[in-house]
């Protein structure tokens, strides 16, 4: 299964904040056979976020959001799903009760502006945030679903460790294991190495993959294997393994 993420924020587009949502929802998503095609990083405005919303959709069935669903004007996240979707919204008394109990635990006044975080898409299924104040938001329309997350990295990666994940797993989720070994080769360059492993890379099976990660005076291989039975993926593993280790090894003409 194909997905894209959208992360939102003017601070991501220009380099304030660095983006590490995307890579955690990645790897995380890998793991359970969901694979990332395309990410997309968009500004904090209401016409590019509808958008590319629109555009995600036209490619893949699954979009995950991260950011804009904060309390100030510049977190148009919501209004633009409603854009998307063409629905209005309403306040949602058990977002509300959550915002009420966190800030009663930890002795804050909530004001009007984090009142309004309760304020949620009409249709959509609500996430539960029990670690902040903004709620993530599952959105289902035909075959497609939308997801929607804090900005905030603690709390997006509680939402999808207790709410995404498991849901994703029952909607898009077939049998699949994946398994990745990485060796570390230095002391020839990449395209060398590629040389010496072309008779490896020509035997492998549409299961297992080969990826070339180079950085100074180093390359590192990264052998995936994705297959429907954990068994099976842990043999393949060893087996694609040892090859990989022994044509590394095999010193030939650089």
């Amino acid at each position: 299964m194909d997905y894209e993420i959208i992360t939102i924020g003017d601070e991501l587009l220009i380099g304030q904040v660095i983006d590490t949502n995307s890579a955690w929802i990645a790897r995380e998503l890998e793991r359970i056979g969901l694979r990332v095609i395309r990410k997309t990083c968009v500004g904090d405005s209401l016409v590019d976020i509808t958008s590319s919303i629109s555009t995600a959709f036209r490619r893949f069935d699954l979009v995950i959001m991260t950011g804009g669903l904060g309390p100030t004007k510049d977190d148009v996240t919501l209004k633009a799903i409603c854009s998307h979707y063409r629905c209005g919204m309403h306040l949602s008394q058990a977002v509300l009760d959550d915002i009420e109990r966190l800030f009663a635990e930890t002795g804050r006044t909530m004001n009007e502006l984090t009142r309004n975080q309760a304020m949620v898409p009409d249709r959509s299924l609500i996430l539960r945030n029990l670690v902040g104040t903004a709620p993530g938001i599952w959105f289902e329309d035909d075959d497609s679903v939308l997801v929607s997350l804090p900005g905030v990295p603690a709390e997006m990666e509680w939402l999808m460790d207790n709410e995404v994940i498991p849901r994703l797993q029952k909607r898009f989720v077939r049998d699949t294991y994946i398994m990745h070994h990485t060796i570390s080769v230095s002391g020839c360059t990449e395209s060398a190495l590629a040389i010496r492993l072309a008779g490896f890379e020509a035997e492998l099976p549409a299961s297992v993959k080969l990826a070339y990660l180079p950085q100074p005076g180093l390359i590192r291989l990264r052998l995936s294997v994705q297959t429907p039975m954990e068994f099976e993926t842990k043999a393949i593993s060893r087996k694609y393994l040892a090859l990989l280790e022994k044509a590394v090894w095999a010193r030939g003409s650089d």
